[in-house]
């Protein structure tokens, strides 16, 4: 299991990946843009844009993190019709 020591206050869990065979570690995607955030002083929009490029967007390994996007079942109803 691959970690991201700069967001260990965003992680949520972890899951087995029946596609890999192995356990991935989750973390919620909000709280690793909010933790850029404050770190770095960036805007939301920079730092949502260096998430998606060097982790969500970027190929590591097989058991690298998964980044959920925590959401209710009405939103995820509405963005999928």
């Amino acid at each position: 299991m691959l970690k991201v020591d700069e967001f260990e206050k965003a992680l949520v869990g972890s899951c087995y990946d029946l596609a890999v065979g192995e356990f991935r570690l989750v973390y919620n995607l909000e709280k690793c843009v909010d933790i850029l955030v404050d770190r770095d002083g960036c805007s939301r929009s920079d730092a949502e844009d260096y998430i998606h490029y060097n982790t969500t967007g970027s190929f590591i390994a097989s058991d690298q993190p998964l980044f959920v996007e925590p959401m209710a079942m009405k939103e995820i109803v509405n963005e999928h019709r």
